[in-house]
């Protein structure tokens, strides 16, 4: 029987959920990690000054620098030498399936953004821990007021009215004015993008 696949998820992710994971296994791929992990991911998140997560930590003045070390610390500590393809960490799949679960039936987007992401983990018991082991700030955030506050605080995102990469989401592209809409429609899958990047 067939089931959802990880390329599915992933597919809607908005660009930047998804150039941060691509890079995160081209990191992890390159220092010859076994897994990209989810302190692959937030790095590379955090990397974008305007994604929904940097500008929900810059507003409740957690310190980014601070969490970029963590992150980079937590990476500089994977296991190396690897030699396949790196496989992607149950953290972040669970992550790509709660945001998901968040973004539509929650937010009622047809992309997964980055705020969807952290405000998934943040309700899950154990994804708040896995948050709490790489960096402490970053899971000492509130929930239920960040859900409250969600909308103001990520309106000047970079995220703002983007697609899924999988090119679905018709309302949200006429809402971008020739943003990614046409680049994302392409027909290729995330994971598709990656083995081609990759070779």
């Amino acid at each position: 029987m067939s089931d959802i696949s990880l390329e599915m998820v992933t597919g809607k992710l908005n660009r930047v959920g998804y150039d941060a994971f691509m890079r995160a296994l081209r990191h992890a791929k390159s220092a010859g990690n076994r897994n990209v992990e989810l302190a692959h991911w937030l790095l590379h998140i955090l990397s974008n000054d305007r994604s929904d997560i940097s500008l929900t930590l810059d507003h409740y003045k957690i310190d980014r620098a601070r969490l970029l070390k963590d992150l980079t610390d937590t990476v500089d500590g994977f296991r190396k030498n690897e030699t396949e393809m790196p496989g992607v960490s149950n953290q972040i799949t669970d992550c790509l399936d709660r945001g998901w679960h968040y973004a539509t039936l929650f937010f009622g987007e047809t992309q997964i953004r980055t705020g969807h992401v952290l405000v998934a983990a943040l309700k899950s018991l154990e994804l708040r821990r896995a948050f709490s082991q790489v960096s402490k700030p970053l899971a000492q955030l509130d929930a239920d007021r960040l859900v409250a506050e969600a909308r103001r605080l990520w309106a000047q995102s970079d995220e703002e009215n983007l697609r899924p990469m999988d090119g679905s989401g018709l309302a949200a592209a006429e809402r971008t004015a020739g943003g990614d809409g046409e680049a994302a429609a392409r027909g290729t899958t995330a994971l598709d993008r990656f083995s081609v990047d990759m070779t």
